[in-house]
């Protein structure tokens, strides 16, 4: 039959297509490749993160992202953080805090916004925290919100002689300068 409505084939054939390529999503999102966690000790299947998604970005079991796990095997391979050290996270993530607090002497928090549980409600940019108050200060995903220049300078008021600060900022591809 040549002349007649078949639409009903196509929208058939439309749907399966759609549900196929729907179905390689699903899988995709689930994980690409078996992983490790650092953070949790988890083993398996990581799911996507983001927009666009980053596929097996994020540990299923203790929600860490690809930062967490890089800045965990750097402070342990690295042994960053002692015991007598004093230390400020800033905007702390839970994946983080959860790994410094027990290994340091002090562990306070800052952050702009007024969350709970945070030691000091300050900008960055002009704390008003003591000079060269802190051995370690953590900082991951903020740099790229304030005026770097002057955060950057803040955090090296704040750190003792021989002091560190562990950075981290997102490359993202096509940002204006």
């Amino acid at each position: 039959m040549t002349g007649g409505d078949r639409t009903a084939d196509f929208a058939e054939d439309i749907e399966r297509a759609a549900q196929r390529q729907l179905n390689k999503f699903r899988q995709l999102v689930r994980g690409v490749h078996p992983r490790h966690c650092p953070c949790c000790d988890y083993r398996g299947m990581f799911t996507a993160f983001g927009f666009p998604p980053r596929f097996d970005a994020r540990c299923p079991s203790c929600t860490s992202l690809e930062r967490h796990r890089l800045f965990r095997l750097f402070a342990e391979r690295q042994n960053v953080f002692g015991a007598d050290h004093r230390v400020l996270h800033v905007a702390p993530e839970p994946q983080i805090a959860e790994y410094v607090r027990p290994r340091v002497a002090l562990f306070e928090t800052a952050d702009l916004s007024e969350r709970r549980g945070m030691t000091h409600h300050v900008d960055i940019t002009r704390t008003g925290l003591p000079d060269g108050d802190y051995d370690r200060i953590v900082c991951s995903h903020v740099l790229e919100h304030v005026d770097d220049a002057a955060a950057l300078a803040e955090m090296f008021r704040l750190l003792r002689k021989g002091g560190m600060a562990i950075l981290a900022a997102p490359v993202i591809e096509g940002w204006a300068r």
